[in-house]
């Protein structure tokens, strides 16, 4: 029905008209849970994100779900340079993280089975993007505010789920921002299209 085709224009509309014209790149990370319930939900936040966005761009081939033992710096970095290198003129992308993060004052680490991976490592990946390329960057890990300041960018729309650095329990917003994703109740302007801004308002409501 109508809510149905509603629903595949989100992820795209997230990033604004342009998508229509352009592929869009999506990768979606869900970190270490450390324990059992943690775990579930950030499997399950992850897939709920990684299916909208299939919906959303009709392609399988342009979304990327690393979770579990899978999500690795080694596999995260892997991903996000072979996006940097496929991406053409016009492409836009879009990054969510799911999982634990902290913040030691100085640095923020994304926790990963094995070695974490760090801001300062992301951001220079990020980096490597084409030039103007749009990107949406929806960090919903514990302490994702430490990055907001050091990775905004005039492209880059950076939706975090926390103030700060030092809001270290774990957050519900990511589950939010998955059904935002995948409800209609998102769309508040009933233009069949939910927005970067209309799934953070969600979102925020919800928590």
């Amino acid at each position: 029905g109508l809510a149905a085709r509603c629903i595949a224009c989100i992820a795209i509309a997230m990033l604004g008209a342009a998508a229509a014209r352009a592929a869009t790149q999506v990768l979606v990370v869900a970190g270490l849970g450390g324990e059992t319930q943690y775990e579930e939900r950030f499997t399950q936040w992850s897939q709920t994100m990684a299916g909208a966005a299939v919906t959303a761009t009709g392609s399988r081939d342009t979304v990327v779900r690393l979770a579990g033992e899978a999500a690795t710096r080694e596999a995260l970095t892997r991903e996000l340079s072979r996006i940097a290198r496929e991406m053409a003129a016009g492409d836009q992308f879009m990054l969510m993280l799911v999982g634990h993060g902290s913040f030691d004052g100085n640095e923020y680490r994304l926790n990963l089975p094995g070695p974490d991976i760090t801001g300062t490592e992301l951001l220079a990946l990020l980096e490597k993007m084409p030039a103007g390329a749009p990107q949406l960057i929806v960090n919903g890990t514990s302490s994702s505010g430490a990055i907001t300041e050091k990775w905004t960018r005039a492209n880059r729309v950076i939706v975090t789920a926390t103030r700060s650095g030092g809001e270290r329990n774990a957050t519900r917003f990511a589950g939010f921002w998955a059904e935002a994703m995948t409800q209609d109740a998102a769309d508040r302007d009933k233009d069949c299209a939910v927005t970067a801004q209309e799934a953070y308002d969600y979102a925020t409501r919800k928590v």
